[in-house]
């Protein structure tokens, strides 16, 4: 900037940045005791994600915020690989042939209940039968 003949805030606004930029100074203390802490505890337990290693961190002494355990965890590349969704079935289990005999072997059997439903043996009740009324016992 100076060899250029410009001043700090005229330098910042050709940039399109603020001026405070420049002497911005990161306050965020160093993580690397809990990232180590964190990929020893990953290692050990593989099927755990953030929420349980932070849970864990937590029981040690490092309390921390879920979002910072999180980033942490991202950051890491720890995790935990999905599992599988559930198998299903392809196709019909069922051959063709079977699925057209228990068509039949359904048609049958309502013919056949519909037969002893309407024909009872006495004269008396197949009058009651022929009007769709079913005879009770008294």
């Amino acid at each position: 900037m100076e060899g250029h003949g410009l001043s700090q805030r005229r330098a910042c606004g050709l940039a399109g940045i603020g001026h405070s930029t420049l002497s911005y100074q990161r306050r965020r203390a160093s993580d690397e005791a809990a990232r180590k802490r964190l990929r020893e505890l990953a290692a050990q337990r593989r099927r755990f994600g953030y929420r349980r290693l932070g849970w864990l961190l937590a029981r040690e002494g490092q309390v921390m915020n879920h979002k910072k355990v999180y980033r942490l965890y991202r950051e890491e590349r720890l995790m935990v690989r999905r599992r599988g969704g559930r198998k299903r079935a392809l196709g019909s289990r069922t051959p063709m042939s079977r699925c057209a005999d228990a068509v039949a072997n359904v048609a049958r059997s309502v013919a056949f209940s519909w037969r002893l439903y309407c024909s009872p043996p006495e004269e008396s009740l197949r009058s009651v039968c022929r009007r769709g009324f079913a005879p009770t016992a008294a």
